[in-house]
């Protein structure tokens, strides 16, 4: 509930929008609040199953400025495999609040739309749900755009009509207008018994509030590009490996192991594990392309890879041996393979942060302020007689016309005054 002490502040700005000639409407009352939550490189997400990412806290302000955040689960929870997220309420408010939420995830726009009771001590959810799979699969279509969106709506639901005698908007009006001391104790009582929605209302129609917000989350991704040739390769025998070790000049960043050799079906495999000390949890993104002779490369798989413990990744390259070598004359220089191996690691934690908040204006205020005003000028206008820009422009070009003309006279007479002085001197 809003303090006894909030009341003069209303009464003064409800002055001075009295004083403006602007009228009350009810189109301000209508209370929704809506959060767009931006995942960038979600695909590089490192957190396993049951691990949860949460978004940074927002404040609703018609919700008795309640905190609320959202809950992502990118492996699943204990429910599910999938995508989970949830709305959940923070422990400030001392009553139950229901609303009606809106929660969707990802590009399936499957959406959660379902009314929930909130309590202050209670573990209430709204649930929504997306496919990892179909997600995955969107954004090895469309590699350069990785980002899962989050959309989640809010209702507030309606109050029941108190029993109480509700003061209307003319009373609490003529109670604002009419006293001038800055205490509350000259307002009637039914100003006091009067809902906290419409207080809120009143309220609204006086400053802008919050309609939306933005959250930005992005997931850290360090990428690797180098050039490995494979030498001698037409001389190489099952499990005779080639391995190397690829480092960052970040101390923080795992050492990666990385070895090619050909399986017993003359397939070609690069086994890729961790080599330092720190076996850390890490996710790894790697694609290998064949470089030919024609300055271009083919690309033979990409796959990502979550490290949890000292593991080895079997990376299989979608092309045998005798595949090579019919088209030798494309991939070989003096008997060497080149591979074009791109690295992306995301090893650090995510970073997030508010990035935007859109405001509705009083568009009550603002409408019919700039109605009064433009038709306040244009009375003005006749009074004074000022000319719009198309009167100035046309007085500008018949000026201008004049101008044109005195030069023109002064030239044609000047042009027959020399005339004239030339047949004398002949």
């Amino acid at each position: 509930m809003y303090r006894r002490d909030s009341v003069p502040l209303i009464r003064e700005n409800l002055k001075s929008l009295w004083k403006g000639n602007i009228l009350l409407n009810d189109s301000s009352c209508d209370k929704s609040f809506r959060i767009v939550w931006r995942i960038t490189n979600f695909s590089m997400c490192k957190l396993k199953k049951g691990e949860y990412l949460d978004s940074p806290k927002f404040v609703v302000e018609w919700l008795e400025n309640t905190n609320w955040f959202l809950r992502l689960f990118p492996k699943g929870d204990s429910d599910g495999d999938g995508i989970m997220c949830y709305l959940l309420k923070g422990k400030n408010s001392a009553d139950d609040i229901t609303i009606t939420c809106a929660l969707s995830i990802g590009i399936s726009n499957k959406c959660i739309k379902k009314v929930q009771t909130f309590g202050k001590y209670s573990n209430d959810i709204v649930p929504a749900f997306a496919s990892l799979e179909e997600v995955l699969n969107e954004t090895k279509k469309y590699p350069l755009v990785d980002i899962l969106l989050v959309d989640c709506q809010m209702w507030r639901c309606l109050r029941e009509q108190s029993q109480t005698e509700s003061i209307t908007e003319e009373t609490l009006a003529e109670d604002c207008f009419h006293t001038e001391k800055s205490d509350t104790d000259d307002l009637r009582q039914e100003t006091f018994s009067s809902t906290m929605d419409e207080i809120e209302a009143l309220r609204r129609k006086i400053q802008p509030y919050p309609e939306s917000c933005s959250i930005y989350t992005r997931i850290p991704v360090e990428k690797w590009y180098f050039m490995w040739p494979i030498k001698r390769f037409s001389d190489r025998q099952p499990s005779q490996k080639e391995t190397i070790t690829v480092a960052s000049v970040s101390e923080n960043a795992p050492r990666i192991l990385v070895s090619f050799y050909m399986t017993d079906e003359d397939g070609l495999q690069l086994d890729i594990q961790e080599s330092s000390s720190k076996k850390q949890s890490f996710s790894l993104k790697c694609r290998v392309l064949l470089f030919n002779l024609n300055n271009r490369f083919v690309e033979v798989n990409q796959d990502i890879h979550l490290f949890t413990s000292d593991e080895i990744w079997q990376f299989p390259l979608n092309i045998c041996k005798n595949d090579i070598f019919e088209q030798e004359y494309l991939y070989f220089m003096n008997d060497e393979l080149i591979l074009r191996c791109e690295f992306a690691l995301s090893y650090e934690e995510e970073v997030s942060n508010i990035d935007s908040c859109n405001y509705v204006p009083t568009n009550t205020v603002l409408n019919n302020k700039s109605d009064c005003l433009h038709s306040t000028f244009k009375e003005k206008r006749k009074w004074l007689q000022i000319p719009w820009k198309k009167d100035i422009s046309k007085q500008k070009s018949s000026r201008t016309s004049k101008k044109k003309k005195f030069v023109l006279g002064l030239v044609f007479i000047f042009t027959i005054f020399a005339a004239i002085k030339f047949d004398m001197l002949l």
